[in-house]
C-alpha cells in the first residue's frame, strides 16, 4: 500500500486516533448510561471538559476527571493483541480480553456489557470463540474496534475482514460487526488521509459494509464473489438502504446497548 503521507505524520495520526479514543472516553464517562433528561439535569449548560463521575453514577461512581474507563482499557487490550500477533488473533484477543477482566474484577461490577460479560465467561469455562460472540450484539465492539481501523488506513475489505475476526470472541453478529466496520472504515481512511467526504458516509454505509462482510465470508467458503467496495461508500447497497439506515442512525440515542 502506498502512503501519501510520510512516517512521522502517519504516527502522529496514529497516535492522535487513540488519544481521541481516550480523551472522548473520559468526556463522556459522567453521562455514559444517564438517559437524556437525566444529562441535562446534571449539566445544563453542557460538558466541555474532564470532569468527575456524578454522585451515585451507576457504574463510574467515584472516578475523577480525566479517567478513562473499560471502553480505552479494551481498546488497548486489542492494540496489544495486534503488536504482539502481527495481526488480527481472535484467539489472542480473546485470552487478553479475558485476562484484563480478571485483573479488573469485571465479573463482579458493572465494568462489562452483557455481550462481554457472557461471551468472557463462557471463554473462562472453556467454550470456543466459534460459539461464545454468537449472541453479541451491542456496542462493545465498535468502541474497542480503533486499532483495527489504524491498521488498514481505509483498506474497506482488509477493514472489513479484520473486524469480524475481532468482533468474534464477544460479538459475532452481523450488527456488530457492520457497526464496527463503518467506524474502522472512517477511522482508517482519515488516518490515511482520504478525506472526510468518505469517512462521512460512516453512519449510512452500516448495512453496505455488512453485505460486503457477508460477500467475503462467501468468497472464501463458496468462492462467490463479494459486494465491491464502491457499494459500502454510497454505491448501490449503501443507496438502496439510505433512508432506513439514516432512519435507525436517527433513533439511535434511546436504542444503544452497551457492550
Amino acid at each position: 500500500m502506498n502512503f501519501p503521507i510520510d512516517k512521522n505524520s502517519l504516527i502522529e495520526r496514529i497516535h492522535g486516533s487513540l488519544m481521541g479514543v481516550a480523551v472522548g472516553d473520559a468526556m463522556g464517562m459522567p453521562t455514559s448510561m444517564l438517559d437524556r433528561d437525566r444529562i441535562k439535569a446534571l449539566f445544563p449548560g453542557g460538558i466541555h471538559d474532564f470532569l468527575p463521575a456524578p454522585e451515585n453514577h451507576p457504574i463510574h461512581n467515584g472516578m475523577v476527571a480525566g479517567q478513562v474507563t473499560d471502553d480505552t482499557q479494551q481498546t488497548l487490550v486489542i492494540a496489544d493483541s495486534i503488536l504482539e500477533a502481527g495481526k488480527v488473533d481472535p484467539e489472542l484477543i480473546a485470552r487478553k480480553l479475558l485476562l484484563w477482566a480478571e485483573s479488573f474484577n469485571a465479573f463482579s461490577s458493572s465494568l462489562l456489557g452483557p455481550s462481554s460479560m457472557r461471551a468472557l465467561q463462557a471463554f473462562q469455562a472453556g467454550a470456543s470463540i466459534e460459539k461464545t460472540g454468537a449472541y453479541g450484539d451491542t456496542n462493545g465492539a465498535s468502541m474497542r474496534i480503533a486499532p483495527v481501523g489504524i491498521i488498514n488506513l481505509g483498506d474497506v475489505e482488509g477493514t472489513v475482514r479484520d473486524v469480524a475476526l475481532a468482533c468474534k470472541p464477544t460479538h459475532n453478529t452481523n450488527i456488530a460487526i457492520a457497526g464496527a466496520s463503518a467506524i474502522a472504515c472512517a477511522l482508517g481512511a482519515c488516518v490515511r488521509d482520504v478525506g472526510l467526504q468518505h469517512a462521512r458516509f460512516a453512519p449510512h454505509a452500516a448495512h453496505g459494509v455488512h453485505d460486503l462482510a457477508v460477500g467475503l465470508f462467501l468468497r472464501e467458503q463458496e468462492n462467490i464473489k463479494p459486494a465491491g467496495a464502491d457499494q459500502v461508500m454510497g454505491g448501490d447497497a449503501g443507496g438502496q438502504r439510505e433512508a432506513e439506515t439514516a432512519r435507525r442512525v436517527e433513533l439511535g440515542d434511546d436504542r444503544v446497548q452497551r457492550q
